[in-house]
């Protein structure tokens, strides 16, 4: 099973990291969808926790253009970039659905982590795993085609939060927009509509009301190599 998974998911949901013991010391934001925390280039004042719902890190270009870099659920980390020795926020962060964010000043943050060595841990971890999946969406989309990504993208969200219902049939447990998944794989919402489509009338894709079914994980792999 581990063939099929050649590069991280952009999806970092339910996360198994523990943060509950210092959510009594951050200031409790209840924010609605599309709800700015912070953006790109603003000064890196403050870190914060998701401790429910989904937010998308992005960049900006000079231009106005945005480009998705990863989705983070709950108990991520937003903004640590700001312990090391980054001054600003290196990319934007907008909440992809209703979220309750944990905000804490940076310098308590940096504080707690020092105290304890298991949080430092988990910060090590979180930082480490974002930049592997920089490092591999910008190789992704520098040589791979598009449906090629989608179809990457399905076999993370299944391996990483699907349901196996069989011996090769798995159900991805979590819903995501068409834009979301656009956002995420660097081409268009009509792109992704056109590919899903596609591959439900292949039979490599199917849709149960609001979730999607891949039959055969496997054959959606090898299909994948295909140029």
């Amino acid at each position: 099973m581990e063939l099929l998974v050649e590069s991280l998911s952009p999806w970092l949901e339910k996360l198994p990291f523990d943060w509950q013991d210092i959510e009594p010391f951050g200031q409790r934001m209840d924010c609605e969808k599309h709800h700015v925390i912070f953006r790109q280039e603003e000064k890196a004042d403050a870190i914060y926790i998701v401790k429910k719902g989904r937010v998308r890190l992005f960049l900006t270009s000079e231009d106005g253009r945005e480009k998705a870099l990863t989705i983070i659920g709950q108990n991520g980390l937003l903004g640590e970039c700001g312990i090391s020795s980054s001054e600003n926020y290196l990319t934007g962060a907008i909440t992809a659905a209703p979220s309750t964010i944990l905000k804490y000043p940076i310098r308590q943050f940096e504080e707690m982590l020092l105290e304890d060595k298991k949080k430092m841990k988990q910060w090590m971890e979180l930082t480490n795993l974002k930049m592997n999946i920089l490092t591999k969406s910008s190789l992704q989309l520098s040589f791979g085609p598009s449906r090629r990504r989608i179809i990457e993208s399905l076999l993370h969200l299944a391996l990483t939060f699907g349901r196996q219902d069989g011996e090769k049939s798995y159900i991805i447990s979590i819903t995501f927009t068409h834009q979301e998944l656009a956002d995420l794989v660097g081409t268009t919402r009509v792109t992704v509509v056109n590919t899903l489509n596609k591959l439900i009338d292949e039979g490599f894709l199917l849709k149960k009301e609001k979730y999607y079914e891949i039959p055969d994980i496997y054959s959606l792999a090898n299909h994948s190599k295909i140029p």
